[in-house]
């Protein structure tokens, strides 16, 4: 497993959701958010992504060789359960609907990184990039 595809699915992965909450702000009218907007939200959230995903995503990838055909669905249901603690960010809001939003969010992220991760691999291993 290589470090460089946690790293490339992180990028990928943080440019991907701060552009679409970019984009869902400028296309709405009464939300300020904008393409500096989601400038902003990914300084907010890179650091979560590349600290905690990528660390959980190096911890899980120690114990399942996503590689393994039989172990891809293991690894990316892994990642959605490490992805759960996202909901950490929403515990000052004092609801369960922000709570549980946050942790579906968290998952979906999770599994979105998984993913991208094994689309990486995918692409170097049969060689059409590097």
């Amino acid at each position: 497993m290589n470090i460089g595809h946690k790293f490339g699915a992180g990028f990928l992965l943080v440019s991907m959701f701060s552009l679409c909450v970019g984009l869902n702000g400028f296309l709405q009218m009464d939300q300020d958010i904008s393409i500096g907007g989601a400038l902003i939200f990914a300084m907010y959230m890179s650091p979560f992504i590349f600290i905690y995903g990528i660390c959980i995503s190096w911890l899980i990838s120690r114990k399942v060789k996503p590689v393994d055909p039989g172990k891809i669905g293991l690894y990316i249901a892994l990642h959605g359960l490490g992805g759960l603690p996202f909901a950490v960010l929403s515990l000052s809001s004092q609801s369960s609907a922000a709570f549980l939003f946050a942790a579906g969010l968290g998952a979906f992220l999770a599994i979105l990184f998984a993913l991208i991760e094994l689309g990486l691999i995918y692409i170097t291993k049969k060689a059409r990039i590097g």
